[in-house]
């Protein structure tokens, strides 16, 4: 069991990357052959880790006007697609290379 720490309000969702990514050599606490990206949803902000450290990637705070309620990983992993209550959707896009 692992506490992964969500600044603010608690966490409600979370959403595994289905790309594997190679370790990069850093703590890789879980001792697994790829690195694993996810997210982690809070009613107010989006969080991403990796398998390799309990230090967040990257903090999205204040992502929409209401409460996250979904998101989803496009095919090729590089964008995060996230909803809200307020009926909008937004995306991140990552280069090719940046998270892993």
């Amino acid at each position: 069991i692992m506490h992964i720490p969500s600044p603010g309000t608690p966490p409600i969702a979370a959403r595994v990357n289905h790309k594997l990514f190679e370790n990069d050599n850093t703590e890789n606490i879980f001792n697994l052959p790829h690195k694993y990206v996810y997210a982690i949803a809070t009613l107010d902000s989006v969080i991403i880790y990796d398998t390799n450290s309990t230090k967040p990637l990257v903090y999205i705070p204040s992502a929409h006007y209401s409460p996250t309620t979904g998101k989803s990983w496009t095919q090729c992993g590089n964008v995060l697609f996230i909803s809200s209550e307020d009926g909008y959707c937004s995306f991140v896009e990552f280069d090719e290379g940046e998270l892993g």
